[in-house]
């Protein structure tokens, strides 16, 4: 199951790269494996990165993933000999991934949080600036009356009659159950 995962992403990262090849202009060549071991091969990769970048606006993180797949690919190609890829090609990919992989992380540095995000640090202050009893009992509190919330919502799913709702109200429905649902799960009390 996994290297099926695996072969599939690297098989559409791949047909990405090839696709964004047949559409350039003078583009000539078979759109397989065997492209990487033309002379030109370097120039397509860098400038797929270039397009991705500034055209398509991806991540640096995106970028990284579909280098890294390209990277896979030429490896196979050249272990099984499909094509004769130079080692400076090689490294060349090598150095690219590397650049975007370590720009991703720069830019994770500097993304603004989502505004709802509350760190650790404020999680501990808010649960600190409640006395003991008034917060368990508050926690008590809220999960029951969430577990209520929760059964009422799987009980009015349970009475929808496939004849008074239309599709799309019971498929509303399911979703406000499913949110409630993943809003409410707690483990159990030790």
């Amino acid at each position: 199951m996994v290297l099926g995962v695996i072969a599939s992403h690297l098989c559409c990262a791949t047909d990405r790269f090839l696709g964004w090849v047949r559409s350039q202009p003078g583009a000539v060549g078979a759109l397989d494996c065997s492209l990487f071991g033309a002379e030109a091969a370097q120039d397509l990769v860098e400038r797929f990165v270039q397009w991705c970048q500034h055209e398509r606006q991806l991540s640096m993180g995106t970028i990284g993933t579909y280098l890294n797949s390209i990277l896979s690919c030429i490896n196979f190609a050249h272990a099984s000999r499909i094509c004769e890829c130079e080692d400076s090609f090689l490294q060349a990919v090598c150095n690219l991934r590397m650049q975007a992989e370590a720009q991703s992380r720069e830019d994770r540095k500097w993304k603004r949080p989502h505004p709802a995000w509350i760190s650790w640090g404020e999680c501990s202050l808010l649960h600190s600036s409640f006395p003991l009893c008034e917060k368990m009992l508050t926690v008590a509190a809220f999960t029951e009356e969430a577990q209520e919330t929760r059964r009422a919502a799987l009980q009015r799913q349970d009475d929808a009659d496939a004849d008074k709702f239309t599709y799309e109200e019971r498929v509303e429905l399911a979703e406000d159950v499913l949110i409630v649902c993943f809003h409410t799960v707690a483990p159990p009390d030790r």
